[in-house]
């Protein structure tokens, strides 16, 4: 399984490439901003053919994260496209704090990653919502190539719950549709902004901001 988040303009691409049942990294690779579009994309295909990937979930948001995505699925790359909104993003930033306070998602020292999940941090937003976020001047790349390949693993068992307490206790993460068209209520809005916060706390707790 892998997560790609594409650059934009100033950004990164990233690949992280995932044992689904492990969930652990197993090849991560970036490459610059300048780097043009065409060899970003032989890249990503050498890659799924070496490790015979099966799943990749890509960033889609916007009309170029749609285009690279239809690109990459025109030649034959089991793509996923993934469009983050604002309902969705805080269950993929949730997810991902559970799982480094939980330790169920496993990478090695990879500077860049370490680097921005520390720099992480939340913040409260006009309305009175809190938004997990990269600072001013930081980027989110590593961050979210990560979370969107865990949405393709295993569900993971807590060291600290066992499997039965797990399955009774297991959140459920809304479907692409779902995310887009049904969690629009203020009731889901404040249960949004109680998870991000939440998830900053996990995040904080996990010596990670």
């Amino acid at each position: 399984m892998a997560g790609l988040d594409l650059g934009r303009k100033v950004d990164a691409s990233v690949m992280t490439i995932l044992d689904a049942r492990d969930r652990k990294v197993v090849q991560h690779i970036a490459w610059d901003a300048g780097e043009s579009w065409p060899l970003q994309r032989e890249g990503v295909l050498k890659h799924a053919e070496r490790w015979n990937l099966n799943r990749i979930v890509v960033d889609a948001t916007g009309m170029g994260g749609d285009m690279f995505s239809q690109e990459l699925m025109e030649v034959g790359l089991p793509v996923e496209p993934y469009v983050i909104n604002e309902n969705n993003r805080a269950w993929l930033l949730d997810a991902l704090a559970i799982s480094l306070e939980r330790e169920t998602i496993h990478f090695p020292d990879i500077p860049g990653l370490l680097r921005q999940l520390r720099a992480f941090q939340y913040n409260k937003m006009p309305g009175g919502g809190i938004k997990l976020a990269a600072p001013i001047g930081e980027h989110d790349d590593e961050v979210f190539a990560l979370a969107l390949g865990l949405t393709a693993c295993d569900e993971a068992i807590s060291p600290f719950t066992s499997p039965r307490m797990y399955n009774q206790r297991r959140r459920y993460v809304p479907t692409q549709a779902e995310a887009d068209s049904g969690l629009n209520t203020s009731g889901h809005r404040i249960l949004a902004e109680r998870r991000a916060r939440h998830a900053a706390e996990r995040l904080e707790r996990a010596g990670i901001i």
